[in-house]
């Protein structure tokens, strides 16, 4: 279809795929009606963009990861999100129990498919995608851009929570049972609906034959906008954008912000980069270059004590230039971080900023992550405390990062030039597991609300003091949210 545009090519393809699209835009959003209206937005997608997979990249986990994608951007918004998921409690009803029904296996599917249903969001896909569609983890990882001890332990946690909301209802957890649970999920099939859309949808080039919620997607992407810009930006955040040689150029309007996200989309397939390093061995000394502070390889640290890194901070601080070529964004960058004793006085920290950037806007009391219950209470200088899961997006103008699914940082600094990625901590820690890949921009979460405040700062504040912004709610940790502005600088030349 992407060389000759044989729409019944197109048609045979999403035919052979539906069921499995469908039963993981299912488990994504855990609603008939939504995940059918996902299937068919994953298709628009699919069709708009054939050219973009990965040569690489196996059919189903690329298919696996434009139906997650489509579930975050375009039906999973927070508002959406949340009365979907309280619609769900609602209606919902744990299944009863039936005396003498522990080989009755259409119930053991219904408990198996109540227990995954009600884990929290980041345990139930890669406990599906595992158990239910026998996924290797690499695979798993790169759908959900996690590292793959990452998707491991998701779904080996999120099995130790399946087994337990079973045995709490009374049911004998063998792994027959629950092999006889994921076999009966995986009999989901996609509804006749959907499969009576789907020739529609190839023959007319996604413009018929889709349901009210696809088609209004099918319109968005149809607009002049770029396909990739969130639908929630709003029109006066869209800077212009130009593409000269497959190389692109950014057009500021007389914002100084320069608040357009929105990014090039290739004509021809694009590959992307992806560096991983597990830190079995120590790496080169080249690529990652400390410019406060120490770095050094602990063969036997770890999550899994294979090896990882150690950070030895000065005066409290660490400072690193990644010496990898960023030639193009947005990235994903993930990481594992095991924080050691004795904590400094304002926390443990750690970040990806652009090493060479024209002037930073932090914004201060977003972090939403809960307390945790950190045992032992006693702790030696240099034991390890905990490991947290991080993700970073970087963009040509922002910084996001989350710990555990959590936000923690969002940070507006307009990179300048080819600018390497920078790290830069504080405390002692440890790291494992750094990943960083290319992404679609519709896998960036939504910052236009950042982006609206931001720009509504008037320029006499930007001067480097705190400013208040009422209009953004701040994490459990504070009670507001400040925007600090900074100079640029360019850390790529220091010594």
């Amino acid at each position: 279809f992407a060389e000759r545009k044989d729409a019944a090519a197109l048609e045979a393809f999403f035919a052979r795929h539906a069921d499995f699209m469908y039963r993981v835009a299912l488990r994504t959003v855990r609603n008939p009606a939504d995940a059918e209206d996902i299937v068919q937005m994953a298709f628009v997608r699919i069709l708009r963009h054939a050219g973009e997979r990965l040569r690489s990249e196996s059919v189903t986990p690329w298919l696996a990861r434009v139906v997650v994608n489509v579930a975050k951007d375009h039906i999973r918004s927070e508002v959406a999100r949340r009365g979907r998921e309280s619609r769900f409690g609602a209606e919902q009803e744990e299944p009863e129990s039936r005396a003498g029904s522990q080989d009755d296996a259409e119930h053991l599917s219904e408990r198996v498919r109540f227990a995954l249903d009600n884990l929290p969001e980041r345990y139930r896909m890669p406990v599906w995608l595992h158990h239910g569609e026998g996924m290797a983890f690499k695979d798993i990882a790169a759908i959900l851009a996690v590292p793959s001890g990452t998707a491991r332990s998701l779904a080996s946690r999120g099995i130790e929570m399946v087994r337990a909301k079973m045995a709490k209802s009374g049911m004998t957890v063998s792994a027959a049972a629950l092999a006889t649970g994921w076999n009966g999920m995986r009999a989901d099939m996609a509804p006749e609906t959907l499969l009576a859309r789907v020739g529609t949808i190839a023959r007319s080039g996604g413009t018929k034959g889709l349901s009210p919620v696809a088609a209004r997607y099918s319109s968005r992407l149809s607009r002049a906008v770029p396909v990739w810009l969130k639908p929630t930006l709003s029109a006066s955040v869209v800077a212009a954008i130009a593409v000269t040689a497959g190389i692109m150029v950014w057009r500021e309007r007389d914002d100084p912000l320069g608040t357009s996200i929105a990014p090039h989309v290739p004509d021809e397939p694009a590959h992307g980069i992806l560096y991983e390093w597990d830190f079995n061995e120590s790496p080169s000394p080249g690529l990652f270059r400390p410019i406060l502070g120490n770095w050094h390889f602990e063969p036997t640290g770890g999550p899994d004590g294979s090896g990882c890194m150690r950070i030895e901070p000065e005066n409290g601080s660490f400072a690193m230039i990644v010496h990898v070529p960023i030639p193009d964004s947005p990235v994903a960058i993930s990481w594992q971080q095991g924080q050691l004793a004795p904590a400094p006085a304002q926390g443990h920290m750690s970040r990806f900023y652009w090493a060479d950037y024209e002037y930073m806007a932090a914004f201060m009391g977003l972090v939403d992550t809960p307390e945790k219950n950190i045992a032992p209470a006693r702790r030696q200088p240099g034991e390890l405390m905990y490991w947290d899961d991080l993700q970073a997006y970087a963009t040509e103008k922002f910084f996001l990062e989350t710990t555990d699914g959590y936000l923690v940082n969002f940070t507006y600094m307009p990179r300048r030039n080819n600018a390497h990625l920078m790290f830069v901590a504080r405390g002692p820690m440890r790291i494992d597991n750094l990943t960083i890949r290319s992404v679609p921009m519709e896998s960036v979460p939504d910052v236009s609300a950042y982006l609206q405040a931001l720009h509504a700062i008037p320029a006499e504040l930007r001067d480097g003091q705190r400013v208040p912004v009422p209009t953004l709610k701040p994490g459990r940790h504070a009670s507001q949210v400040d925007i600090v502005f900074e100079a640029g600088r360019n850390w790529d030349s220091a010594p």
